[in-house]
């Protein structure tokens, strides 16, 4: 009874230290993906920033040219 319940108890602190190793590693895919997705959101900002400073000096430009 003892050697089963031994056994019983071996198995669950394995399974218990697979299934954290296996959140660790989820939790650092996460990580990664959200960093990843963090860098993207930057560059777009950055991308949509330039984007609206040029279009302002295309507008300006247009009514510099109507002002002709």
């Amino acid at each position: 009874m003892k050697k089963n319940f031994l056994i019983v108890l071996m198995f669950s602190f394995i399974a218990f230290a697979c299934g954290d190793k296996k959140a660790e590693e989820e939790k650092k895919k996460a990580v990664e993906l959200e960093q990843q997705i963090e860098a993207v959101s930057k560059e777009v900002d950055e991308n949509v920033d330039s984007l609206q400073k040029e279009a302002e000096e295309i507008e300006n430009e247009l009514k510099a040219l109507d002002n002709l």
